[in-house]
């Protein structure tokens, strides 16, 4: 009996080196008999000690098989060879631009759409699924960029005296002609205003809410800085020069020139209909920023 038990179970451990050997079979026919006859001849430690071996094999054997099998499927790809390392690298270095370049376009959009809302309906009446539907975005990638209504008005405000300030800084003013440094900057303020109605709706719906959101900004006045040092240094110059009168304070200056730029437009549709003027007129506008200036040069030389 424990001879017949020797045979069987070398019997079941080479037919299943042998159906190994082939990679088709993976069956194991004679090492349950092999088990069964050889519990009751030898210890359980040679049985432990065999059937371990043989659970290796087959476990190197599967790895081998999965290994192969990834290979056979890479080479039957249509793309095999083509992504090569330095693509994967290049691809994965400009994935995080894309992505930036697509956040900044949606921020854009939400912003521009969001300028035209606020200018025409005020802080109060703007509607935020208005603005989301105008700028073609999800309006939860409204709420993700600008926290909420209040954010995304805050940043409209400031984006715009941002663009103001930056439009202001690319005058090519001298100091040394300090008359025509002062009516350049009345010049395009009066041109800016009349260019961007958006903003200047913006700044009658701030207006109206009497400054609440301006105020608290911290951008805004930071930015209106080099303009007071601008306008300062060009009657520091006129005066030197005995061009200007004395005194002059640059602040009503610039609320002069704010103040004939936007009157006109702001009471358009009201004083067009009592006057009997079209305030809105291409040629009326040019004869009231030459009239402008000319109020402007009288005031300031002596």
């Amino acid at each position: 009996m424990a001879l017949q038990a020797e045979q069987a179970f070398k019997g079941g451990c080479e037919h299943s080196k042998g159906t190994f050997g082939t990679g088709t079979d993976m069956s194991w026919p004679a090492s349950g008999l092999a088990r069964r006859l050889s519990v009751r001849t030898w210890g359980w430690g040679t049985i432990l000690s065999s059937e371990r071996c043989l659970f290796r094999r087959m476990a190197a054997k599967w790895v081998s098989l999965q290994a192969r099998a990834r290979l056979h499927l890479a080479d039957r790809s249509p793309y095999a060879g083509v992504m090569t390392l330095e693509h994967s690298q290049k691809a994965a270095a400009k994935a995080p631009v894309v992505r930036k370049r697509d956040a900044e376009r949606t921020k854009a959009a939400l912003m521009k759409a969001a300028l035209k809302e606020f200018s025409q309906h005020g802080y109060s009446g703007a509607r935020i699924d208005q603005i989301a539907k105008s700028a073609k975005c999800n309006i939860r990638m409204l709420y993700h960029y600008f926290g909420d209504k209040k954010g995304l008005y805050v940043a409209v405000l400031e984006a715009a005296y941002a663009d103001l300030r930056r439009r202001e800084a690319e005058l090519a003013i001298d100091p040394d002609r300090p008359l025509e440094g002062i009516l350049e900057l009345m010049r395009f303020t009066f041109h800016y205003f009349q260019d961007n109605p958006l903003f200047e709706g913006l700044l009658r719906a701030e207006n109206m809410m009497q400054g609440k959101f301006v105020s608290r900004s911290k951008p805004v006045p930071e930015g209106a800085f080099t303009l007071k040092q601008t306008l300062s240094a060009l009657i520091d110059s006129g005066q030197a020069r005995g061009l200007f009168r004395e005194p002059l304070d640059p602040v009503q200056v610039y609320v002069t020139i704010t103040a004939l730029s936007r009157f006109h437009l702001a009471n358009a549709w009201s004083m067009s209909a009592v006057l009997g003027v079209d305030l809105r007129d291409k040629a009326w506008r040019e004869a009231r920023l030459q009239h402008a200036c000319d109020l402007l040069r009288a005031y300031l030389l002596k």
